[in-house]
């Protein structure tokens, strides 16, 4: 439970609105490095969850399988970017911004359980949220995903939540002609047997 008495050398309040356009050009080539993660990601969480027919599956099973692949592929990616915090969220920290990973609902918010701290998360708040040391001007974006009607995960995308709404989100769309990923994943543990390839914007994973 969150200590609403800790202590801070900043005072609690919002950090600073920042633009759907200034984020794309802070974050660099990060959208199109995780946009690149992604199919991958669900190829592997498809092969597995196979193992576990539908009728014996929890009802968190899907989305602790998926967040746990992605996870793996981050750690994989950026080892030195990323790190389990407090309540035992994974984050990754990166030009700036601070990324958590989470199934998202049909509005696009992030599907958690509703704590004190998870509501000073959504409204982008200076408390420590995350450690005893505090990052308390970085912006929190969500990466996640929805599922459709078949239950099929679609919609990748970055979330910026704050005053509890979605303010912006950014899609693949919205990076096609921004970014080129330089990312290869022959070297990805979830990945090994497959040759090296290159994120195309246009055209999504394509052989060397």
């Amino acid at each position: 439970m969150t200590n609403l008495k800790e202590s801070s050398i900043f005072p609690i309040e919002d950090r600073s609105f920042v633009s759907k356009e200034k984020c794309l050009s802070e974050l660099k080539d990060l959208p199109s490095n995780l946009f690149a993660l992604f199919p991958t990601v669900k190829k592997h969480f498809n092969a597995e969850i196979r193992n576990t027919p539908p009728e014996a599956r929890g009802r968190d099973l899907e989305a602790t399988l998926f967040n746990s692949k992605m996870v793996q592929s981050i750690q994989s990616y950026f080892p030195n970017d990323c790190r389990y915090v407090k309540y035992g969220r994974f984050i990754l920290q990166k030009y700036g911004y601070t990324f958590l990973f989470k199934k998202l609902n049909k509005y696009g918010m992030p599907m958690n359980i509703k704590t004190k701290n998870v509501a000073n998360i959504n409204q982008q708040s200076r408390k420590n949220l995350f450690s005893s040391i505090e990052y308390p001007r970085e912006l929190i974006l969500y990466f996640g995903y929805q599922k459709n009607y078949i239950g099929d995960i679609v919609k990748p995308q970055i979330v910026y939540v704050n005053e509890n709404k979605v303010n912006w989100i950014i899609t693949e769309n919205d990076i096609t002609n921004m970014f080129v990923s330089t990312i290869t994943l022959g070297e990805d543990p979830l990945d090994i047997v497959t040759p090296k390839i290159r994120y195309n914007i246009k055209k999504e994973v394509v052989n060397k």
